[in-house]
């Protein structure tokens, strides 16, 4: 039996993310392949950081994230991304 180290195959986040969000990142990255939940579940905890972060404090991610939109703060590109999300994903 051959054993492969684990290796992301995302490149790794730049030098400007903070430390707590690219671990969780990263975690995300390498489980992606056995847990798929889990690996959602670290990138919702990544995102929700980011978003409490920068002034959007809600409780529930889906109103942080609107509230994010409605702000008119994001750049485009990453609007169209936060809000490409499946209306069947709770959130």
């Amino acid at each position: 039996m051959l054993v492969f180290p684990r290796g992301a195959t995302r490149p790794k986040p730049a030098n400007e993310v903070p430390a707590h969000i690219a671990g969780d990142f990263q975690e995300a990255c390498l489980v992606v392949n056995d847990s798929p939940k889990a690996s959602a579940a670290l990138s919702r905890r990544c995102l929700q950081t980011v978003l409490r972060e920068n002034g959007f404090p809600q409780k529930d991610l889906a109103p942080a994230i609107q509230a994010a939109l409605d702000s008119g703060k994001l750049p485009s590109a990453i609007a169209d991304n936060v809000d490409a999300m499946p209306s069947c994903v709770t959130l």
